[in-house]
């Protein structure tokens, strides 16, 4: 092998000799498996064409306190009217030599609701209903229950990324948009 070459794949024949002791997950390497340094070969790179957008909605849907169909990017200006929109897409957050990496993938729970000027308690149950969507995804993490991106992601972890939701717009017609952000980590093989 060219010591010059971009790529350096070696064999793994004895593990005192490498100061690799496992992969990303802290599974030990065995006696015959690969590790890369530099570019990963392109032909070993599994293909995802999972519609994430659509997993999720298809997950976010089991919901039971939506209050309306959910969608994706969009909020009706009727009461009740329930999206996720995602934030930012993909971020990678860590690359390993195996080719694996881990990423976030960001969100917000979006519900239109009628706003009230009185002491009704209109307000404190629109709050209350979204709190009950946090805590729907506290519980969904703790069963392990996650969108499925595919056969090529797995080691899902999902986070509220805040304590509470919030008012995030107040609209002339009485209505006012709530929400809160949440992120699912993941590691794509």
């Amino acid at each position: 092998m060219n010591v010059g070459a971009t790529l350096v794949v070696a064999r793994v024949k004895n593990l005192r000799r490498h100061k690799f002791q496992g992969d990303h997950k802290g599974r030990p390497y065995t006696e015959g498996d690969d590790f890369r340094v530099g570019k990963r070969k392109r032909k070993n790179k599994k293909i995802n064409n999972i519609n994430k957008e659509e997993r999720l909605i298809e997950w976010a849907g089991k919901n039971p306190y939506l209050t309306d169909a959910l969608k994706i990017n969009w909020l009706a200006e009727h009461n009740g009217s329930c999206s996720i929109a995602p934030v930012s897409g993909e971020v990678f957050v860590e690359k390993y030599i195996d080719g694996s990496s881990v990423k976030h993938y960001d969100f917000m729970f979006q519900v239109m609701f009628c706003l009230s000027d009185t002491t009704d308690g209109v307000n404190v149950g629109n709050m209350f209903t979204l709190r009950q969507w946090q805590n729907w995804i506290d519980e969904m993490e703790k069963k392990g229950n996650y969108p499925d991106f595919g056969g090529n992601c797995g080691d899902y972890e999902l986070q509220n990324l805040a304590s509470s939701p919030h008012l995030a717009q107040v609209y002339t017609n009485g209505m006012a948009k709530y929400q809160f952000p949440a992120r699912l980590v993941y590691t794509e093989y």
